[in-house]
């Protein structure tokens, strides 16, 4: 497998420059070439739409769990394979989660950050490669996870049919989680019941919803509700 040589610069998770090393990177260490292994399924033609996440390929910055920092020209999430993709001159490189500690991507609307592992436990079933977050790490009490399946664009045949017929199509999905009592927890579908869920006093209560109606925040914004939960905690503590 080549060496792809990558521009690294100084992290940015607290490093001081004293400390900071330059390093080389190669395919071995992060990524995974896999244009060689066979046609990616998003390019294939019987299938409408896209796995990804994004619309179109963004620059990103990607800081690795050993204090790297890494920029790359073109990056995507495959939502139905739950993995991030690095495109360079028309060959697709896998990133391995297990190697990386924060991805930012710079989007047409801001940056977006992403990270494979949440700072307290998920409850429940749904498990995600990688979550977006709306603060540092540390401090995020909002995540979501993505992803797409792929089922027949038309909905209305009957899946006893000839399954060989049907046009398949990739269909977006979101879930959103709340830190309650150290805990990721599917969001509650109304501010109310999440109030009640964390046990928030009535006084807690009432400057939350006027904090909420004072900033014409929307409970349905995972960038709001990050706003909101921020709030409740400093309020609280």
């Amino acid at each position: 497998m080549k060496k792809m040589w990558l521009a690294l610069f100084l992290p940015l998770l607290g490093i001081s420059p004293a400390k900071a090393q330059m390093h080389t990177l190669t395919e071995v260490d992060y990524l995974h070439n896999i244009s060689r292994t066979g046609t990616p399924e998003w390019e294939r033609d019987d299938i409408k739409g896209t796995p990804f996440l994004f619309e179109k390929w963004y620059p990103a910055e990607i800081i690795t769990k050993d204090n790297r920092k890494l920029e790359v020209a073109q990056l995507n999430f495959n939502a139905k394979q739950q993995k991030f993709y690095y495109k360079q001159q028309g060959e697709y490189y896998e990133l391995f989660p297990s190697q990386i500690r924060v991805i930012h991507v710079i989007g047409a609307e801001g940056t977006r950050t992403f990270v494979p592992t949440l700072p307290k436990p998920v409850v429940g079933k749904s498990k995600f490669a990688y979550y977006e977050i709306f603060d540092a790490p540390g401090k995020a009490n909002v995540a979501v996870g993505y992803y797409k399946k792929l089922e027949p664009a038309d909905k209305s045949q009957s899946y006893a049919s000839d399954k060989s017929m049907h046009v398949m199509k990739y269909y977006a999905k979101k879930r959103v989680f709340v830190l309650v009592n150290g805990y990721f927890v599917k969001r509650p579908p109304g501010l109310n019941k999440l109030l009640k869920l964390l046990h928030a006093s009535d006084e807690l209560r009432r400057k939350v919803k006027r904090f909420y109606r004072q900033e014409r925040l929307s409970y349905s914004s995972p960038v709001h509700l990050q706003r909101i939960m921020a709030y409740y905690y400093a309020q609280k503590s």
